[in-house]
Order: C-alpha cells, then structure tokens, then sequence
C-alpha cells in the first residue's frame, strides 16, 4: 500500500500490506496524491500485463486500474472521479447487510451471494481487459 495516498484516518501496517481505519490522524506527508475527502489508499504496486491475484479481508472493497493513462483519480475533490466506484477507471464490490453488489462508473449490479465470503480474490487478466471478484474461502466466482 502506498501511504502517500493513504487519508489521514487509516492506519497502514509496517509491512504495508494491510490497513485499518483509525481515530487517530496519522502522520502521513500531505501531498497530491493523498485523499482528503474519502478514505481510500492505493496500492504501491503498478502493472500493466500478466494476471495477477490477490485477497482482501475487509467487508468493504475496491480495486482501481492503475497505470499512466489511469492515473486520474482526483483526490482532493468530492467529484466522480475522487471516488473508486463512480468512474471508469474504478471498481468495488460492496457489501450492505446481507447485500452484495458490483460497482463501476456509477452502476451498480446486485449479485447473489449465498455465503458471505471472509476474503475476497481479485483476479485481474490485463491483456483479456477482465477483471474478476472470487470468494477466497470456496473460489466461487461472484463477479466479472
């Protein structure tokens, strides 16, 4: 995870492969590439072909396409485009209650989830443009 682009709010561990939120601001440089108004942070690490997997823990997540011409998140506005679900260049799977739903450029798709997973697999397939939700626990898929 990148902490120059971490909000104030969220903790990032010393490995800088988790993060929580947390009551106490922390010291992160202020910079451009911080966010201010939601509390997202990006990850450090950029591709631009292969697959690549990996797993969250959170009820909550996002993933946004990263690369030179993705760079366009604007994160010091309340616009579409400071948030990681209302844009094109963004995705999040969601979870509200017992409900699930995928989002990206501001549409939402409900999805059927009959066991809420405790971790997330995104797969992302750059060359074939897919990118893909898994539930970690049984690998079913639940959104691409």
């Amino acid at each position: 995870l990148n902490p120059n682009t971490a909000h104030r709010n969220l903790q990032i561990s010393a490995d800088f492969k988790t993060v929580r939120t947390s009551t106490r601001t922390q010291p992160y440089p202020d910079n451009s590439d911080s966010f201010d108004l939601y509390q997202p942070v990006i990850c450090s690490e950029k591709f631009s072909l292969g697959h690549h997997y990996w797993e969250m823990d959170e009820v909550s997540w996002s993933l946004k396409k990263q690369g030179n011409a993705y760079r366009v998140l604007h994160n010091k506005t309340a616009d579409s485009m400071s948030l990681l679900h209302l844009n094109e260049v963004s995705w999040c799977l969601k979870k509200w209650g017992n409900a699930y739903k995928a989002v990206h450029n501001g549409m939402e798709t409900k999805l059927l989830v009959r066991d809420a997973p405790k971790r997330v697999g995104v797969h992302v397939d750059w060359e074939a443009g897919v990118l893909s939700f898994y539930s970690a626990d049984s690998m079913s898929l639940l959104h691409r």
